[in-house]
């Protein structure tokens, strides 16, 4: 009865390190999904005044829209980057492929920032065609990171909502 026991007692304590590391993995996937919906609304407002300044050829305004949301990325990237990883499967793919990600989206400000400084119509043609470069990349950036996202989610055993 006592080898029984232990034998149950085993079995519940790798079940409960077992549903720690699958809640410590979720939580992860769960943190990087908070910090970029807190950029979401700055995100949409400053596309579309960058947007509009740009149209406008107000540019001393897109290059401080463009700037404030170049800090506000970079910032982000820094709590991916402070966040714990866990010991997950697919945990450091997932994490890089975050870093990428929100890396991609301090350099599509950091281009407007550029294009806003240019002074000339010919450095604003090649800032321009620079950052039609980086801005063609957005699909290809966020597929990547939803896939990273569906393999560790796979791998750890939980689900992503869409």
């Amino acid at each position: 009865m006592k080898m029984k026991l232990q034998v149950i007692s085993a079995a519940l304590s790798l079940l409960v390190l077992a549903s720690c590391k699958d809640k410590s993995a979720f939580e992860y996937s769960q943190s990087i999904v908070r910090i970029e919906k807190s950029m979401e609304v700055q995100m949409i407002a400053s596309e579309n005044s960058i947007g509009d300044f740009f149209e406008r050829e107000v540019y001393d305004s897109a290059l401080v829209a463009s700037q404030r949301m170049e800090a506000l990325a970079d910032s982000k990237l820094k709590e991916v980057e402070a966040l714990k990883v866990p010991d997950a499967k697919e945990a450091n793919s997932f994490r890089s492929a975050a870093i990428r990600y929100f890396s991609y989206i301090k350099s599509i400000y950091t281009a407007y920032k550029d294009y806003s400084l240019q002074a000339s119509v010919e450095d604003r043609q090649a800032a321009g065609i620079r950052l039609l470069e980086v801005t063609n990349k957005k699909d290809e950036v966020i597929r990547d990171m939803q896939n990273a996202q569906l393999r560790y989610a796979k791998a750890n055993g939980f689900r992503i909502e869409k």
